[in-house]
């Protein structure tokens, strides 16, 4: 059975893709990537690198952990406040100027790699990518989170992996969210697409 093949990694050679496609049965002559979705893809994963270098080297200690919070796990000011045991208040002034150093810093490369014009629109480009930036910087820790953790970090859509590797979106998000194990042929699958080896997504060492 031959499955639509339209995209690959971004860290994948043309020479890597075909071998990938070739062991996954996922070749056919419509199998290269379209050049606008690879570029968007693209600078979303570039866009997503610049945020964790702004957030490693511009902000303090308490701003990077604040904006972590915040932008990698979704937490509002107030959860954030009860865990550190601090004022509500303290974090939204403390979330406020990391925001504003983000935004500084990155304002003008975000306006290019968004393809957007008006610089008001730079704090919900950044936060678009969060996703992305969070695939990039922290350490998965199961295989579900692994096998989340590459798609996310490549910023595919749950819908555009299932059909690169043959699976239904069904399917994908019950491996990713932990409520089941892939199997031997689906992890092949992955393994392939990603250029990963099995010892890796398994944790082997």
């Amino acid at each position: 059975m031959v499955f639509d093949m339209d995209v690959y990694p971004l860290s994948l050679t043309q020479e890597d893709y075909i071998h990938a496609c070739e062991v996954t049965d996922c070749w056919n002559d419509n199998g290269i990537e379209p050049p606008v979705r690879y570029i968007i893809r693209k600078r979303t994963v570039d866009m997503a690198r610049l945020i964790n270098e702004a957030i490693e080297n511009e902000l303090t200690e308490s701003e990077r952990t604040t904006i972590r919070l915040m932008y990698f796990e979704n937490k509002k000011p107030a959860e954030i406040a009860q865990e550190a045991g601090i004022n509500r208040a303290s974090v939204c002034r403390t979330a406020l100027r990391a925001r504003n150093k983000l935004h500084s810093a990155l304002k003008y490369a975000v306006m290019y790699i968004s393809d957007i014009a008006d610089s008001t629109l730079t704090a919900a480009a950044i936060a678009q990518s969060a996703q992305t930036a969070r695939a990039l910087s922290v350490e998965p820790k199961s295989l579900a989170q692994r096998l989340c953790t590459a798609r996310t970090s490549q910023a595919l859509s749950v819908d555009t992996l299932a059909d690169a590797i043959g699976l239904t979106a069904g399917r994908i998000r019950e491996i990713e969210n932990g409520s089941s194990e892939p199997s031997a042929h689906e992890l092949m699958r992955y393994c392939a697409f990603f250029s990963l080896s099995a010892d890796k997504l398994l944790n082997i060492l």
